[in-house]
């Protein structure tokens, strides 16, 4: 009987070759949709019976159900979880408006239940629904290349009627499958590995970090369906929202110093570092001042870095990037009037002592984040050793706890 089940199950597994990789894009639009949780519609008497229906026939199969249940930032209609651990949420769509369908379609992407289990209005297979059938089809293939069994769409007619056989059938299919076979959710785990653990583990180890790039290191949406699964979205959240932080305290300083410039008739280049040295370049001299080390000292190195040279024929004002590096200084202004360069270089200076407390919030906010990254790097260690690599192999750095 077992392996009769899974010959049956197998067509909800095969034809993989024919994903449409464009169907990434509609999972993109549909997590664009405006909330982060199901906001329960009025529901009809029919939403309601086949919701009763599904919760009666599923607490007959597993011995327990929860209506409107919490799973991933929304809400199941009906979900369940067997003895041995099998989750099974299931999804009503009554109202086949496209934004009610997308939104449903959205919940059953996000959801992390084993198997889920769509029923859907009659009028779904109707011809004019044909394009709706057609992404219901990608986002089935989508589930199930990460892992997911996801049912076809089930008649509500059958429900309302209580002729439960067909639903019966995939779900002793499933839970089958599941239970003496746990390949689906081993190859899960494994894209998991290959495809965003191990290369963003790396990448974390590297100097220099774009926060920007690190969920496009694999697959962006294998990325958050990454998160998700192991519920580490607020700590994503925390290292991005120090990444605004710091974007937005650099770009204050720059529009700070700009206008500081227009006040003081300093000539200045705010688009791009000056390829001539007859203008400011806003940015590299912001650049240089944010990487001063910010302590008590502050003046006194800024003494030590930011310098004016006289010539014969001419004045320099130079940002020695690194203290007593001859190979490291920017000449960033050259000056013919030395009473022009100096007053320059002191409202340079004056500027650049005025913001030493910007500096000090932004450096905070930087170190905030340099220790967010730390901490979710570790976490994600722990999701390789703890969870997807075999539990024989020890984590190294749990050793010394």
């Amino acid at each position: 009987m077992i392996i009769l089940s899974f010959k049956i199950v197998h067509q909800y597994v095969t034809r993989i070759e024919q994903y449409d990789k464009n169907y990434m894009l509609l999972l993109f639009f549909m997590r664009s949709l405006s909330g982060s949780k199901k906001r329960r519609r009025s529901e009809s008497n029919e939403h309601k019976r086949i919701k009763e229906n599904m919760a009666l026939f599923l607490n007959n199969i597993s011995g327990n159900q929860v209506m409107e249940y919490p799973d991933s930032g929304h809400e199941s209609d009906v979900f369940s979880v067997t003895y041995k651990g099998i989750t099974i949420m299931t999804e009503i769509i009554w109202s086949l408006q496209k934004a009610h369908v997308y939104s449903d379609f959205l919940i059953l992407s996000n959801s992390f239940a084993n198997i889920k289990v769509l029923i859907v209005n009659h009028g779904f297979f109707e011809e004019n629904n044909k394009k709706i059938r057609r992404d219901y089809e990608k986002l089935r293939i989508s589930e199930i290349r990460k892992g997911y069994i996801i049912s076809e769409a089930f008649d509500s007619d059958q429900v309302l009627n209580n002729d439960m056989e067909e639903i019966k059938d995939f779900l002793d299919y499933s839970i089958t499958l599941l239970s003496f076979d746990n390949k689906l959710n081993e190859k899960h785990l494994t894209d998991f590995k290959n495809n965003i653990v191990r290369p963003i583990l790396d990448y974390l180890g590297s100097s220099s970090i774009d926060i920007d790039m690190i969920p496009q290191i694999g697959n962006e949406e294998l990325f958050n369906d990454y998160l998700r699964h192991f519920n580490l979205n607020l700590q994503w959240d925390g290292v991005t929202n120090n990444q605004k932080g710091i974007m937005s305290f650099k770009n204050n300083i720059e529009s700070e110093f700009r206008t500081f410039c227009d006040q003081n008739g300093i000539p200045a280049d705010g688009d791009i570092f000056a390829d001539t040295h007859d203008k400011i370049p806003i940015k590299q001299f912001v650049k240089s001042l944010i990487n001063l080390p910010n302590n008590d000292s502050f003046e006194r190195i800024l003494n030590n870095r930011l310098i004016i040279e006289t010539y014969p024929n001419e004045i320099i004002i130079k940002f020695n990037e690194e203290e007593n590096s001859p190979g490291n200084i920017s000449t960033i202004y050259q000056g013919s009037s030395e009473p022009e360069t100096r007053n320059i270089f002191n409202s340079l200076r004056e500027y650049a002592i005025n913001q030493f407390t910007n500096i000090s919030k932004l450096k905070e906010i930087e170190e905030k984040q340099k220790s967010d990254i730390n901490t979710f790097r570790q976490t994600i260690e722990k999701t390789l050793y703890l969870h997807i690599l075999p539990t024989n192999v020890q984590c190294p750095f749990l050793k010394l706890g």
